[in-house]
């Protein structure tokens, strides 16, 4: 299967729910789930310790990817992680299947802390320096440009966390920061040890330049055939 850029990935997207009938919400759900279990791959295998005994912080953004992040924290959970979110902006602004999942955290009682524009890299991360896992859910491949305000601000706590605290570093789709096409980094950008895309291998994390921030890469399903991912990467390709 080829990989995909950012547009064919949208593309894809579109077609699961217009001609499949696929509800975005479902695509989600699947996508955390999944997510989830790769997760708790890596922290048996790199921390050698079951999911009850895991502390694991979830950095959510405002938009669909952030919508996963709160699926993951929520299936954590029921896993008997313990699990903490720190997101970008207060659930009641957030919109679209990100605010249902998002609710969803909040009716569960959740632990969410929202960023402020005051807060500081290096107090963040020693506030995660009990954490076995950070998963980035900040930015996700809709997202053009070097990250700002919050987002910045998360990006570079998770990555002192990790160099600091040693904590491991799961990113959501594509790093939050690396350019999803070049593979390019833009500054901050975060530095995984594993990341998590969906449906298919993006462009980007297929250059070696990207290998240092998008750590080992791997491809969870969310439910769309491998036929239609086929003849969007064919017409876009060909």
């Amino acid at each position: 299967m080829p990989p995909l850029t950012a547009a064919q990935s949208r593309r894809v997207d579109e077609l699961a729910m217009k001609e499949l009938a696929i509800p975005g919400i479902v695509l989600m759900e699947n996508a955390g789930i999944n997510a989830t279990a790769v997760v708790l791959d890596l922290l048996a295998e790199r921390e050698g310790i079951g999911v009850g005994w895991s502390r694991i912080t979830i950095l959510c953004g405002s938009g669909n990817n952030g919508g996963d992040g709160y699926v993951i924290a929520r299936h954590l959970h029921n896993w008997g992680a313990t699990v903490r979110i720190v997101a970008t902006r207060p659930v009641d602004t957030l919109r679209g299947d990100a605010a249902v999942m998002a609710r969803i955290a909040v009716n569960m009682d959740l632990p969410i802390t929202i960023a402020g524009d005051e807060d500081e890299p290096g107090a963040l991360a020693a506030g995660w320096g009990d954490a076995h896992v950070l998963v980035d859910a900040l930015l996700g491949t809709g997202t053009a440009g070097a990250p700002r305000g919050r987002s910045a601000t998360l990006i570079r706590a998770a990555n002192a966390a990790r160099r600091e605290h040693a904590a491991l570093t799961a990113a959501i789709d594509i790093p939050s920061g690396l350019d999803p096409d070049s593979g390019r980094p833009h500054d901050p950008c975060i530095e995984a040890d594993l990341t998590v895309t969906f449906a298919a291998m993006k462009t980007g994390l297929t250059h070696d330049h990207a290998k240092p921030y998008a750590g080992r890469s791997v491809v969870a399903d969310i439910g769309i055939p491998p036929s239609l991912i086929a003849r969007v990467a064919n017409e876009q390709l060909g």
